[in-house]
């Protein structure tokens, strides 16, 4: 069973988010967190919904003021709360 199919068989509502590219991660996840994202992009269901954080924060495309803007120190967001406000 998915982590979300209770959640959703109760009838609530589920964001997923998927995971982001990080200055502290080892390029060799870099294919596993590629899956995982695929797999949270491709689910489908009613009340299920996807906040892309891979595509929202492009770590590795983005300049050093960007990076100091968000990131604390590569791995662990700033703000969370930028979560919330779709970034």
């Amino acid at each position: 069973m998915r982590a979300w199919e209770y959640a959703l068989s109760q009838g609530t509502q589920v964001l997923a988010l998927t995971v982001p590219e990080c200055g502290a991660c080892s390029p060799e996840l870099n294919p596993q967190r590629d899956y995982l994202n695929g797999m949270i992009r491709a689910h489908k269901a009613e009340n299920f919904h996807v906040l892309d954080l891979h595509d929202a924060i492009p770590y590795w495309s983005m300049s050093e003021e960007e990076r100091r803007r968000i990131w604390i120190d590569g791995y662990t967001l700033q703000r969370r709360d930028m979560i919330g406000w779709g970034l």
